[in-house]
Order: C-alpha cells, then structure tokens, then sequence
C-alpha cells in the first residue's frame, strides 16, 4: 500500500511483529531497501532479526535490507551497517565464549554451545568519524585487539556536553585516548559513548553490552542484558511475565552480588515457582559461572 523503501524499528518491534500474524497475509516488503534496528546494543536482536527475516522472506524482505546500528545518548550513531552491501566483510557475526568475555577477552566459541554468546555486528563506523577502544577502568588506555573495552567516538556528530555539569562533561565528552606507555593518540578529543564491544575484521564494529549494565562480581564482568537473556531462556511463559524483569547487583561484604526481581503470574502456584526459580539457578550457574546472590 505505501511502498515505503526505509522503516526504522526496535527489536521487540520485530518480535511483536512476528506474534500478529493476522496481518501477515496482504503484507509486501519487497519495496523495503533499509530496516534500520534501532538497538544493536542489545543481545536479543540478533535472534530477533533472524526470526523476521525467516517468518517474511516469502513476503519479499532482502536480507541486506536488514540493518543493525549502535548509538547512544552521547554519542548519538556510532555505526550501521549499511543497506544492500555484499561481500567478505558487508556484514560479519561472532560466537564468543561467554567466560572470555567476563574476562574482557573475545575469543571464539563453538557454534551452539550454552556457553557461547553469538553477536550480529552493527556495521561500520560512519564516515568522518573515528572510533577507539578503551579499557573500561582508570585511564583511557588503548585496547589490544581482542579486548573488550568501552567505545569512544571523535566526530562532529556527537553531543557536546551535559547541560549544568562541567566536571562529569568533561570526564565524558573530552578524553584524550592513551597508550600503555601514557602517550595521547591523536590531537582530537573522543566521547565515551557508554556501549562495550570491540573491532571485528573489515573494521566491522561489535557491541555486546552497555556500561550500565555492567556487573562486576569477584572480577569478572557481567552483563544484566545476558543474565535476563538466561533468565527468560528458562521457560518463563508459565511462571513470570516476561516483560517485567530486573537485574541488579548489591554490595555485600566488599563485593557485589546479583539480584533479580521477576513478577510471578497469579495463576502460578508457589509450588511451581520454587521450581522454575531452582531452574533458573542452575541455569545461570552453568552458564555464566556467578551465584545468584537472591531472586
């Protein structure tokens, strides 16, 4: 009907769009040149984007046409894969270890494993910016290429300042990117854009979480988005409501400890909750290593 060539859309938007199937059957997509993913920070897009090309390649979407970005507040569009793009590194994905990666370390995992975490790139840099790769504690040093470390982006397109606080403006807005040695790289001054990943081949760029959500527990690293993925993997349908779901950490004796917070459904006896919940326990503990401190 409207022939539309660009759409823009989170991943939930693309699940919920899989749920409606009343409307599936006049639908054309055939005309979409770019769907733009609007949160490829988030672990579930991946999943999310190879269900909906699978459910609508009948109804005429392109598989290029899909196209994850990563953004934040600060710095607004950091990359996106660009539409109709073809070739060895158009577009890229990576199955990591998951235990690697609370170290910080990409290293690559077997396909399928229950301990792997398969991440979508979101595209390229975009043109006339330049991004690093920083450790995520003390100075802004540089990381080695299979490390995972905040992304800092130097570019015209990207916000300035936060409005009435100098001093955290400029902990956030002006870094000046390190060696190991302490020597500044480059002249211009970067912007922490707040998301976690790293640099791919063919300068494809990897985010596999956000400083927000980072919880670190006996020094290794975890992110809240990966536990709730865990979490929701655990049958949940029965027993909680999958959209009202919190993961945080607290301080207990020096160090911090998960909690997570799950609505149970009224129809859900206390008997079958204890038992979903021993579930997801064990879950977390084989997948990702880490104790839940309470749930």
């Amino acid at each position: 009907k409207h022939r539309a060539t660009i759409a823009v859309c989170k991943s939930r938007d693309l699940h919920w769009g899989l749920l409606a199937t009343k409307d599936h059957r006049d639908i054309n997509l055939a005309s979409l040149r770019l769907l733009l993913v609007a949160d490829g920070a988030n672990p579930w897009s991946l999943s999310s984007c190879d269900q909906f090309l699978t459910v609508f390649q009948s109804k005429g979407l392109r598989a290029e046409a899909i196209c994850p970005c990563a953004s934040s507040a600060e710095g607004l569009t950091v990359s996106v894969r660009r539409p109709g793009r073809e070739g060895v590194n158009a577009t890229g994905r990576g199955v990591l270890s998951m235990s690697a990666l609370s170290y910080g370390v990409v290293r690559v995992d077997q396909e399928n494993s229950l301990t792997s975490l398969t991440l979508q790139d979101c595209g390229q840099v975009l043109p006339g910016a330049v991004i690093v790769i920083v450790r995520m504690e003390g100075s802004p040093i540089i990381c080695k290429t299979d490390e995972v470390g905040e992304i800092l982006v130097s570019s015209t397109g990207t916000a300035t300042s936060y409005w009435g606080l100098p001093g955290l403006s400029q902990n956030i807005f002006k870094v000046r990117p390190e060696t190991e040695d302490g020597k500044p790289v480059g002249d211009g001054e970067f912007v922490r854009t707040g998301l976690l990943g790293f640099l791919g081949p063919g300068g494809l760029v990897f985010v596999c979480g956000s400083r927000d959500g980072l919880m670190t527990v006996s020094g290794r690293k975890h992110n809240t988005d990966d536990i709730i993925a865990t979490v929701l993997a655990v049958e949940p349908m029965k027993f909680i409501y999958r959209g009202r779901i919190a993961v945080f950490s607290i301080t207990v004796l020096r160090d911090e400890r998960i909690c997570v917070v799950a609505e149970q459904r009224p129809d859900c006896s206390e008997e079958e909750s204890f038992q979903w919940m021993s579930r997801v326990l064990q879950a977390v503990d084989s997948i990702h290593t880490v104790g839940l401190y309470c749930l």
